[in-house]
């Protein structure tokens, strides 16, 4: 198999884990009990973040060119090639800083 086409099929596999796995953290959300298993056990925990309102700087601080940097980074981009079965589209992107 091509590595392209390898690759391809690992981020269609891990698109299909992130949703089961979205999938039962909403399950156990809902019933909040029964979070022993066998193996594993989950727990719940509130945590707060500051987060910074950029939206509400004034234009004279957004516009000043000093309070700017570019960054650089290289993309990996991944298309299925289309088909006669019309298979899905899976689009990833990979980065790695500059």
């Amino acid at each position: 198999m091509h590595p392209v086409d390898e690759l391809g099929q690992v981020r269609a596999e891990m698109a299909a884990l992130k949703a089961r796995e979205n999938e039962l953290r909403a399950t156990l959300a809902m019933q909040r009990r029964d979070l022993s298993g066998g193996r594993f056990e989950a727990r719940f925990e509130h945590h707060a973040q500051r987060v910074f309102l950029v939206d509400r700087l004034p234009d004279y601080i957004l516009n000043a060119p000093e309070l700017w940097e570019e960054r650089h980074s290289m993309q990996l981009r991944l298309e299925e090639k289309a088909s006669a079965d019309d298979a899905e589209i899976v689009v990833e992107s990979w980065r790695q800083s500059a």
